[in-house]
């Protein structure tokens, strides 16, 4: 597996009760308990390649790219389920089968705009791979101009200038071509964004010819955009948000 490919997914969750503009707090770490600490140590470090930087003999703490899980020894399994970010959802998904793990769902494209798929893992846990969606045939992406920043994830808010027209060259957005560059959060982009984009680096210029179901498909967005309409982007990648 491509460990440099898979990040976990925190969040900054207020602390409940509070008033709005008290601190907000970090996960620390997650808490797991496992029937069988050693079977659970034993899975973890064959399929995903990670080993605790603590182990007891009921306890176990394992860190990382930030995250820290904890797992305990106990009488009964927690149900839950870790989401990785891939930047090859079948790829890595084959990888852990070819390691061992038992499938629960292949990868296939969600309406979130993620290509998703999961794995059984030890215990109640589930692991999650979350994608770029699968390539449409009819999707192309042009590289203009190659950039040497970084390269989103799908669940990145990126800085982008942009030039939006129709397959005849009719422009319905040019707004952000020049100036102040927009913010679009992948996740609720058009999902020919999120193929594109995520496979440009931060400086790079690229132009998408997105087919109608990567973008507005049967319905459009009237009146500006017609029903099953192909659209071309010439999109810059100024940055990115994290």
């Amino acid at each position: 597996m491509k460990r440099a490919s898979l990040f976990f997914l925190l969040l900054a969750l207020p602390i409940p009760g509070r008033a709005l503009d008290a601190p907000k707090t970090t996960v620390e770490r997650v808490r797991f308990d496992v029937r069988d600490l050693p079977a659970a140590l034993s899975w973890l470090d064959k399929v995903l390649g990670w080993k605790p930087s603590y182990r007891g003999e009921r306890r176990a703490l394992i860190g990382i790219a930030g995250a820290k899980f904890e797992f305990d020894a106990a009488d009964s399994d927690s149900s839950a389920t870790i989401a990785l970010v891939s930047e090859d959802a079948d790829a890595d998904y084959r990888r852990m089968l070819d390691r061992g793990a038992v499938s629960i769902e292949a990868p296939r494209d969600r309406p979130s705009g993620f290509r998703e798929a999961s794995v059984r893992g030890p215990g109640g846990l589930t692991v999650e791979i979350d994608g770029p969606l699968a390539q449409s045939p009819e999707f192309v992406f042009t590289e203009v101009a190659a950039g040497t920043g970084a390269t989103p994830k799908p669940t990145d808010t990126v800085r982008v200038r942009f030039v939006g027209a129709l397959k005849d060259g009719t422009v319905f957005d040019e707004r952000h071509r020049k100036g102040r560059p927009a913010m679009v959060p992948l996740e609720s982009a058009v999902r020919c964004w999120t193929q594109g984009l995520t496979r440009m680096k931060v400086g790079g210029r690229a132009k998408f010819v997105c087919p109608p179901d990567l973008a507005y498909g049967k319905k459009g967005d009237p009146p500006v955009i017609p029903a099953n309409a192909t659209l071309v982007y010439d999109v810059e990648l100024v940055g990115i948000l994290r």
